[in-house]
C-alpha cells in the first residue's frame, strides 16, 4: 500500500493561514510531551499565528504520523469549523 500524505502535511499552507486558536494547540502539544518547554516558549513567542503555525511545522516535519495525530486530535477540539471545512475538500 502506498503512503498517504498525513492530513496535518496535506492542509499544511491552510492550517498555517487559518488556524487562529494556537495556543489551546501547544497547550495540548506540551502537555502531551510533543513539544519540550522551549519549543513551546519558542513558538509563543512569535508574533502572529500564522508565524506561530510556521514555527510549530518546524518542529511537526520530524514527527511521525501518531504525533500528527494528536495536532489533528487537538485541531478537531479548538478549530472544528476550520477541520471540518478542510475535511470536506
Amino acid at each position: 500500500m502506498a503512503d498517504v500524505e498525513h492530513f496535518v502535511d496535506r492542509h499544511r499552507a491552510a492550517l498555517i493561514q487559518r488556524v487562529v486558536l494556537v495556543a489551546q494547540l501547544l497547550d495540548d502539544l506540551l502537555q502531551w510531551r510533543l513539544l519540550t518547554h522551549e519549543q513551546y516558549d519558542r513558538v509563543r513567542s512569535m508574533a502572529t499565528s500564522q508565524d506561530q503555525m510556521r514555527e510549530l511545522f518546524s518542529f511537526a516535519r520530524f514527527w511521525g504520523n501518531d504525533d500528527k495525530d494528536q495536532i489533528l486530535r487537538s485541531l478537531r477540539e479548538h478549530n472544528a469549523p476550520l477541520i471540518r471545512s478542510l475535511e470536506g475538500k
